[in-house]
């Protein structure tokens, strides 16, 4: 769920009802991306944690409700995850 400051930005971008949907559903509960990462990774992997926690950064970036907080392609490029 969208804190205060992002649901007012995001009232900004969009229509009043899409905000009430967002403030009614209850279904936006908060996900441990390093918890579905590492899942996801065989132990026998090289993945360090420095790794999958520079994935969840990029994931975490690109996933903000508010578009003018999300990071951008270029940034995304550049990220630490990418680039190591």
């Amino acid at each position: 769920m969208p804190n205060a400051v992002e649901l007012s930005k995001l009232g900004k971008l969009v229509e009043a009802p899409v905000i009430e949907l967002v403030k009614r559903n209850k279904d936006f509960t908060p996900v441990d991306l390093r918890k579905v990462i590492k899942m996801g990774v065989a132990r026998s992997s090289n993945y360090r944690d420095e790794d999958v926690q520079e994935a969840v950064s990029l994931i975490e970036q690109c996933l903000k409700w508010v578009p003018d907080d999300r990071i951008t392609a270029e940034g995304a490029l550049k990220h630490p995850f990418l680039l190591s």
